[in-house]
């Protein structure tokens, strides 16, 4: 989750465009002039380094946008992607590639994966949110402490990925079942790994 975005005006439909709208951009991060890191590990990014870029037509909380994609995370090579982990029925996604030069600008931008709003798995990232983690997920990132943050399937998927819990392995027929003992793991899981700083905004959100 970030509130660093780079948007791409144009139709989510028309994917095999978009590649020519990010060539030529910033990372959000170097435009700010903030450390330009990965939005998994948190490695930072050099520049001329190889770099994997999610977009979606579809976030949560705090948004001012309209139909643009929105390239909402930034992978670094360790991290490198060659598909979307959990393609979200409903959302136009897509996962590029691309090298940013010394100004941080991205550079030979190749599509590797799309998925287009009737493909993917039969998933509601804030549901699923709120069940495992306990609190609404719009709410939570317009917390004061969240910075404003937005959310894209992409980073719900890999922010409860990196709190233990792999939604992939809860996919039986095209839809994500997760529920009773399955369920109540989970929860026990991202209790176990979620920070003291995300378990005061949720209290502070929930009124708990």
């Amino acid at each position: 989750m970030t509130g660093d975005r780079l948007f791409v005006d144009c139709d989510p439909g028309a994917t095999v465009t978009i590649t020519d709208r990010l060539e030529g951009e910033r990372i959000p991060r170097a435009e700010l002039d903030l450390a330009v890191a990965c939005d998994h590990c948190g490695a930072a990014i050099e520049a001329g380094a190889h770099v994997t870029l999610y977009a979606s037509d579809t976030d949560y909380g705090p948004t001012d946008r309209d139909g643009t994609f929105d390239v909402a995370r930034t992978y670094c090579a360790g991290c490198d992607r060659q598909s979307i982990r959990l393609p979200c029925r409903g959302a136009v996604e897509a996962v590029f590639a691309a090298t940013v030069d010394d100004e941080w600008r991205l550079d030979g931008v190749e599509l590797r994966d799309r998925s287009l709003s009737d493909d993917g798995v039969e998933w509601k990232p804030p549901a699923v949110w709120r069940r495992l983690v306990g609190v609404d997920l719009d709410a939570y990132l317009q917390h004061p402490k969240t910075n404003g943050m937005t959310a894209a399937p992409e980073d719900v998927y890999d922010t409860l990925e990196r709190l233990g819990v792999d939604l992939s392995t809860f996919i039986e027929d095209g839809q994500l079942r997760l529920e009773g003992s399955a369920e109540k793991a989970a929860q026990e899981t991202i209790e176990a790994h979620l920070s003291e700083g995300a378990k005061t905004v949720r209290e502070t959100v929930s009124g708990r």
